[in-house]
């Protein structure tokens, strides 16, 4: 694969590793405020974590970064 592909899937990597997490985190936090009747309180709590486990998996990759690319 070319350069700039490998480039290209790296971003919408990235990008995927921080929406993904953030939506879970609503559905999931939706959920239990339907179960536990305590909207918003669960929906924003699962936003907030969801994102933070979404930057945090891409600080993690960028860190691993130079070591992924010298097995390639």
């Amino acid at each position: 694969m070319s350069n700039w592909g490998r480039e290209l899937g790296d971003s919408l990597t990235l990008g995927v590793e921080l929406v993904l997490p953030t939506l879970l985190g609503a559905a999931v936090g939706y959920y239990a405020d339907q179960y536990f009747s305590s909207a918003p309180l669960g929906m924003i709590v699962g936003v907030f974590v969801g994102a933070g486990l979404g930057f945090w998996r891409i600080v993690v990759k960028f860190l691993a970064g130079p070591k992924e690319k010298e097995k390639r």
